[in-house]
């Protein structure tokens, strides 16, 4: 298989956080796709609070993905438990990779990002 004929799968539901969660949102550099720390918090920040609001969610990939990129960062630095099972980011967190794995079939395009 060509390096560019890739295909990366979204972890199926129910795959712990820890494991396969966090490696799939880390194929996706939010930072180098979107003009660093500031556009990536944006844009995370932004569909949060949207699925806060509304409980919606883009149908964008690339917007899907940099959202779960940053959840990913913001877990990676503010919690030790698992997001799937219990705290703030529980429903968010499923939620993004259910919307992913509609969106998308199943599989994103690869090859992966160099995680930052």
């Amino acid at each position: 298989m060509r390096r560019e004929d890739t295909v990366i799968p979204v972890p199926p539901k129910g795959a712990p956080w820890f494991l396969d969660g966090a490696r799939f949102a880390l194929t996706y550099d939010g930072y180098v796709r979107h003009g660093g720390f500031e556009g990536a918090s944006h844009i995370g920040n932004s569909v949060r609070a949207t699925f806060d609001e509304s409980g919606e969610l883009p149908d964008e990939l690339d917007i899907l993905r940099c959202a779960l990129f940053w959840v990913q960062r913001c877990i990676r630095w503010n919690e030790d438990s698992d997001p799937l099972r219990d705290g703030p980011y529980a429903d968010y967190v499923e939620a993004l990779l259910d919307q992913i794995r509609s969106v998308s079939g199943g599989a994103v395009p690869g090859p992966a990002d160099m995680p930052p």
